[in-house]
């Protein structure tokens, strides 16, 4: 017996009961089968005065349908002959077909399959003969034997003039078959799913009919394999990134890569159970969307949160991109992981698109040099811009983008069953690219360890200044990039420690001749000049001059801000800036028989943090 329960709600009986055909399609590809569809064609024939559905107007009492009611209790399964006149039998037969039309109108209602067993007019079994042998009507059971939620393919009738029959064609489409629990029969190619993890199927349960395995139901299923689907594919490239790469302290610059990886299903519209609603539909695209995320996309919307092999770049177990051809190490690891989610739903398709930057460090730099040098000037000038874009094991699921990450717990905890552990969240894009460039600007101090300094020193013959003559930063924390330019030149180091800029300045005056100017009224040559015997004085000018780092000017509105902060009163420049005097001095030159200081002029700015000092002495020779 059948039953097809009109709009999920009315159990409606086909009678004569058709001839079922059930045809199994696996779906498969290169890789394996990954699952299959059920074509049922009911076979049946309508008679004018005979069963299920009746003929027009004549609906026997209690139906609502005009189709026979399931067998439940005493209802009849067989319904009695319907009245036909001479001449309306193509007129009842037109009817059957509009109402068996009606009955297939829809998809995704529940069909039950009964055995012959729940007709009363078959012999009790041997065991219920006692109740047989009384002419008693013995209950058989009402559980149907297969259920399913079929798409309508086709409906169709074979041509003929109608007289008292007619044969018509039902083809109807089902993704799963169920049992009277709503479990599901399985067959071989339900029993495996691609996982990219392990690169192969891998089986999720075995037999059929629950021989040897525990059947499992529809949410069960989905909850193993994801959804259902007609196709997928997975597809992988490799290519060289021109223009980045990561440098080393060494000078040496090592290639970067980006691997693309493209993955999309077409799912199958679904009909099944939820274990409460009947007929519930889900979509060609979520089925294919599910399947993805549990099959292919499993373990890479993830990667980068967990140590092991589950860190490094794309290399899930046994499968490493690139190994043999490119010979790319295990220290590249998969970056930037980035996802383009694209949806077709009139097609039924879903497709993702992701890419990693494969790198050995967290960041790249780029970076180029210009030499200057002109007659005017003494010195040559170095200039380096450079650019750092940070790199990230952030997952593209994450809300965090850019900036100072605040994660303070993993957003997707795992459990794992190879000893690997969750780590602590990565860091953001900025972070890293701030961390690399304290790595190659020695914290912003540069001086002599300084990769930056140490590329421009290597660029020229002549030994440069380790503090840079200028400094340039760019930001931004929304991309993760940090810019430079920094300049340097061959100057003299400086005497003062830890300032900015320094000048000093020497200027010596020599003895000249001492004359007296007459001014006489009236004469054209000008002034008499008359040389009165004897020379002028020794003199030496001494200017310091300086710009203290900022680190170094305190903040406040109290006497420290403004005069202690003065640096000829710290240490450790005050001694400098005596040994910079001493040095300068006539005290200590050889020759001088005697020399006096002229009163010394200090400037100090607190705001700007610029200090200057001039000295003058008068000194006599000995001779």
């Amino acid at each position: 017996m059948l039953t097809v329960f009109y709009k999920n709600q009315t159990g409606c009986v086909i009678r004569p009961t058709p001839l079922i055909s059930i045809s199994y399609t696996p779906l498969r590809n290169k890789i394996g089968v990954f699952g299959g569809s059920y074509e049922i064609t009911l076979n049946g024939t309508i008679i004018d005065s005979e069963g299920s559905p009746f003929g027009s107007g004549i609906i026997p009492s209690g139906s609502a349908t005009p189709f026979a009611a399931p067998f439940h209790g005493s209802l009849s399964k067989r319904p009695d002959s319907q009245l036909v006149g001479i001449g309306q039998s193509m007129q009842s037969i037109m009817h059957k077909q509009n109402a068996l039309r009606e009955l297939f109108a829809l998809d995704g209602q529940l069909v039950e399959l009964f055995p012959v067993s729940n007709d009363d007019s078959v012999p009790a079994p041997p065991e219920k003969s006692k109740a047989a042998a009384v002419g008693q009507r013995v209950e058989q059971d009402d559980n149907p034997i297969l259920k399913f939620y079929p798409q309508v393919q086709s409906v169709s009738f074979e041509e003929g003039i109608y007289v008292n029959t007619c044969k018509y064609t039902v083809v109807l489409k089902a993704d799963v078959l169920l049992d009277k629990d709503d479990k599901v029969f399985t067959d071989g190619s339900l029993n495996s799913t691609y996982s990219s993890v392990s690169g192969y199927f891998n089986d999720i349960q075995s037999g059929i009919y629950g021989f040897g395995s525990t059947r499992l139901t529809e949410n069960e299923l989905r909850a193993q394999f994801g959804g259902f689907i007609e196709d997928f594919s997975e597809s992988w490239s490799l290519e060289a990134e021109d223009g980045n790469g990561n440098t080393t302290n060494r000078g040496n610059v090592t290639k970067a890569w980006r691997l693309t990886r493209n993955t999309s299903a077409t799912g199958r519209t679904h009909y099944g159970t939820d274990g409460v609603r009947k007929g519930v539909r889900t979509d060609a695209w979520v089925e294919a969307r599910n399947y993805l995320y549990k099959n292919v996309l499993y373990g890479t919307i993830y990667q980068g949160y967990a140590s092991g092999n589950w860190q490094k770049y794309p290399n899930y177990y046994n499968h490493s991109f690139a190994s043999g051809l490119f010979s790319l190490s295990n220290r590249y690891k998969g970056y930037n992981h980035s996802i383009t989610e694209n949806i077709d739903r009139v097609a039924g398709s879903y497709s993702v698109s992701e890419t990693w930057l494969l790198s050995q460090e967290d960041a790249y730099e780029n970076y180029k040099m210009s030499i200057s040098s002109s007659l005017g000037g003494p010195f040559v000038n170095v200039t380096i811009d450079g650019t750092i874009k940070g790199l990230s094991l952030l997952v593209p699921s994450g809300t965090v983008y850019g900036g100072e990450s605040n994660i303070t717990a993993d957003p997707f905890p795992l459990t794992f069953n190879d000893n690997r552990q969750p780590r602590t969240p990565p860091n953001t894009a900025y972070q890293n690219a701030l961390n690399k460039y304290h790595l190659v600007s020695n914290s912003g101090r540069f001086g002599l360890i300084s990769a930056i300094y140490k590329r421009a020193n290597a660029s020229v013959g002549a030994n440069l200044n380790s503090q840079p003559k200028s400094i340039s930063l760019g930001l931004n924390e929304f991309t993760g990039e940090i810019t430079y330019n920094v300049e340097f030149d061959n100057r003299p180091l400086n005497l003062i420690s830890g300032v900015l800029t320094e000048n000093i300045s020497v200027n010596d005056t020599y003895p000249g001749d001492v004359f007296a100017m007459i001014p006489v009224i009236g004469r054209a040559t000008g002034p008499v000049l008359q040389y009165i015997g004897g020379r002028t004085e020794y003199k030496r000018d001494v200017g310091i001059e300086f710009v203290v780092d900022y680190t170094d000017i305190p903040y406040g509105q109290d006497r420290m801000r403004y005069l202690l902060s003065k640096p000829s009163l710290n240490e450790p420049i005050r001694s400098q800036i005596n040994n910079v005097i001493a040095t300068l001095s006539p005290a200590n030159e050889p020759g001088i028989r005697k020399y006096f200081l002229n009163p010394p002029s200090e400037s100090w700015n607190p705001k700007e943090g610029r200090y200057s000092l001039n000295l003058s002495w008068v000194y006599e020779l000995s001779r």
